[in-house]
């Protein structure tokens, strides 16, 4: 399957936007690793995964064409 990679913050300084190939079935919890494992660097940055637009649990199941967004932590004023 092929998501769309969008970065936002800190995050867009390690992953500029993207499409991914990943397996169906693939939970959050997976595609989060596999975000570690190709940059290093985000194991240590906290973030949020949205995928299209709503911020879904670890468990959340992808589907194919999903837009998923890397949100660093944010504060509203």
């Amino acid at each position: 399957m092929e998501v769309k990679v969008l970065s936002f913050g800190n995050i867009a300084e390690y992953v500029s936007p993207h499409t991914l190939e990943v397996f169906e079935g693939t939970t959050l919890k997976e595609l989060r690793q596999i975000f570690f494992n190709k940059y290093p660097a985000l194991i240590h940055i906290p973030f949020s995964i949205a995928v299209d637009k709503v911020i879904r649990d670890e468990a959340y199941i992808i589907v194919d064409f999903s837009e998923v967004a890397l949100l660093p932590p944010f504060s509203g004023g």
